[in-house]
């Protein structure tokens, strides 16, 4: 809307009837002189805000409205334009509700996202961990799994291959080792044997 300073409604797009009246007494029920505020506004900061009790369209009784009054001084007119606060309230719970659901289905997200790389890393190395214990137990036919991976459980498990493979290795040397001086034994003691028997004729 559109008035000027000696409170003269110029121009209001809702209520034309009240084009080329003196609001000065008009008040809201709060006792509020509507239009004086908005002169004083202007005059004082050349433009602010009013908050004051408005009719509403659609609504019985009249409710909270911000209004924002600027001073275009060539003319001397007071342009004014303004919300209903119900209306700021609800875009901002609307906003609120939508940013909360966001926030909640981002959250969610985060965590499938945390779960999925907690689960990555320790199920690979449940497996290890089942390949080293079967391998301690001297099963050197166990599968090491996930050696083609490229990141640190890959590395691991290629270095269990290793040492699967080291150890086997050992314990085989061991194992033949021990034939070596079985056989060794075996041999001393039929000589042994035939000793005694060329003695006894």
């Amino acid at each position: 809307w559109v008035n000027d300073l000696d409170r003269i409604m110029l121009m209001h797009p809702i209520k034309p009837e009240l084009d080329g009246q003196d609001l000065s007494g008009m008040k809201d029920p709060n006792g509020q002189a509507i239009f004086v505020e908005f002169v004083k506004v202007a005059r004082a900061q050349k433009s602010g805000f009013v908050e004051y009790l408005w009719p509403k369209p659609g609504v019985a009784e009249p409710v909270a409205k911000l209004s924002h009054v600027a001073l275009f001084e060539p003319w001397g007119w007071v342009i004014g334009n303004g919300v209903y606060i119900d209306d700021l309230e609800s875009k901002f719970w609307q906003h609120a509700r939508l940013g909360l659901s966001v926030a909640v289905a981002g959250a969610g997200l985060m965590l499938v996202a945390a779960l999925s790389i907690v689960l990555s890393v320790t199920r690979p190395i449940r497996r290890l961990q089942a390949a080293m214990g079967r391998i301690a137990e001297e099963d050197f036919a166990a599968d090491v799994p996930d050696t083609a991976r490229r990141d640190e459980v890959g590395a691991m498990a290629r270095t269990l291959v290793s040492l699967r493979d080291s150890v086997n290795e050992r314990v085989q040397m061991r194992l033949a080792d021990m034939e070596a001086q079985r056989r060794l034994l075996d041999e001393e003691k039929a000589h042994a044997e035939r000793l005694r028997a060329v003695h006894a004729e």
